[in-house]
């Protein structure tokens, strides 16, 4: 992943983002594991409404009880989805984990997340590079005045496109020793999950990069 950040700073005009997002995940595991504010706020509203119309028909005890019980309801939603956590979540996770490792150069840490069979492509031009060029890319691109200063990622999402197989897309925002404007960039990664082993990746490609055609690119994929 290291040379298109560093064709990312080559530029400082910055381009409009045109990367289609993933597909949306299942609405109730999303709402009720992954993202469940909606819910619980829902159940705390509907909770408040049913104890302010009980209380006016004087029957505030009830209210209380009816009341209560959805706010617990809303509460024991947000608990279960601090307790649960996804294959969707694990793998958005994972993926900001490998973008900072790959930000520090750290090709030794990023070395298990990548299968032995992991692909590389760059604003849809594939690279000749193999596992092991991957990882010397790490440490030999992002080095002195191309050491990454600092980063964020902006967006982080995951799909499960099978049992085995998923795929998770995110929006990073780098800013190199040698320049002073950020510039942003759309990954993608798609893992498949080993029968006795973790999840992996097996491709990387870049989607977007501000600034960046596809002919800047097509020189380096065959080095």
């Amino acid at each position: 992943m290291g040379l298109p950040l560093v064709l990312a700073q080559q530029s400082p005009l910055a381009g409009s983002s045109s990367v289609p997002p993933l597909p949306s995940p299942p609405f109730l595991a999303h709402h009720f594991l992954e993202s469940p504010a909606t819910v619980a706020g829902t159940f705390a509203i509907l909770g408040a409404l049913l104890f302010f119309i009980l209380e006016r028909r004087g029957k505030a005890t009830y209210g209380i009880a009816a009341g209560g019980l959805l706010v617990l309801l809303g509460a024991a939603t947000v608990l279960l989805a601090c307790s649960i956590e996804t294959t969707r979540e694990t793998l958005a996770a994972r993926t900001r984990e490998i973008i900072a490792l790959v930000a520090r150069r750290d090709s030794a840490a990023v070395a298990p997340a990548l299968a032995p069979d992991v692909s590389l492509a760059v604003l849809g031009v594939p690279f000749r590079w193999d596992r092991e060029r991957l990882l010397r890319a790490v440490e030999e691109r992002l080095a002195g005045d191309l050491a990454i200063k600092e980063h964020s990622v902006t967006s982080t999402s995951a799909t499960l496109d099978g049992p085995d197989l998923a795929r998770t897309q995110a929006r990073i925002r780098v800013n190199l020793e040698a320049f002073g404007m950020p510039t942003s960039s759309w990954w993608r990664l798609t893992w498949r999950h080993d029968p006795d082993g973790p999840w992996r990746i097996i491709a990387i490609e870049a989607l977007q990069i501000d600034a960046v055609s596809q002919s800047m690119v097509a020189g380096e994929a065959g080095r």
